[in-house]
């Protein structure tokens, strides 16, 4: 009877013994704690079940678990290694591979069921032929907008005569500052036509083809000149 006791003594005195980290993390795989010991604990609990009528000290969830050490800041993650721009022309690139190209990405389609690295740029529309061809319109070349002149009133001129044929020197169209358009101006000599002098500046005006009849040393032009804008 005697054995028996100090026995049990023992046993109890076995558990009690059992010591709790000093960090607050037990040993999940001891039996024995108590549920003062198992309140130290950071990675158990005290539990009543129907199987541990009693209570015991078991494990907590990972998730669960309170933070050991909240003073000290955990490691930021190591940063992504960065992406390279990869040959999209290239095939046989491998998943890791793909997932190293910043324009590239790993499709799997009914073509391609085991996976392919393809290019994330959107597909380039090619026309050949047909209705979806047609020709980008040509931009049209400059022109060059036509003198427009307006038909200004003018009193005329007389001019000697220098036989044979009347002087190009002509007369001086002052109503026109810009010129003046010949073809279409409605000028009139008194012999001969009316024409550019060619030995003078655009605004003046002759009359070509013309010869003195007996005593005349004179030639008359007058009309409408229309005066360039």
């Amino acid at each position: 009877m005697k054995s028996i006791w100090v026995a049990a003594v023992a046993c109890v005195a076995g558990f009690a013994g059992v010591s709790v980290d000093a960090a607050g993390v037990c040993d999940i795989h001891r039996l024995g704690y108590t549920k003062a010991q198992c309140d130290e604990c950071s990675n158990m609990k005290w539990e009543v079940t129907r199987a541990f009528p009693k209570g015991a000290c078991v494990a907590v969830a990972a998730a669960a678990r309170a933070p050991v050490n909240a003073g000290v800041q955990k490691p930021a993650p190591a940063a992504a290694a960065p992406k390279t721009v990869c040959d999209i022309h290239h095939l046989g690139y491998t998943k890791a591979e793909c997932d190293k190209c910043s324009n590239m990405s790993w499709n799997v389609t009914k073509v391609t069921p085991q996976g392919q690295c393809a290019s994330t740029a959107p597909p380039q529309t090619i026309n050949i032929g047909g209705k979806g061809s047609t020709p980008a319109p040509t931009p049209p070349k400059p022109t060059t907008a036509a003198a427009s002149c307006t038909l200004t009133n003018w009193g005329g001129a007389t001019l000697p005569l220098n036989a044979p044929n009347f002087s190009g020197t002509g007369v001086k169209l002052t109503v026109c500052s810009k010129g003046y358009d010949l073809a279409k101006s409605q000028l009139h000599c008194s012999t001969g036509v009316p024409a550019t002098a060619f030995n003078a500046p655009t605004t003046n005006v002759t009359c070509n083809k013309t010869t003195g009849v007996g005593g005349n040393t004179q030639v008359t032009i007058n009309g409408k000149p229309c005066c360039l804008n």
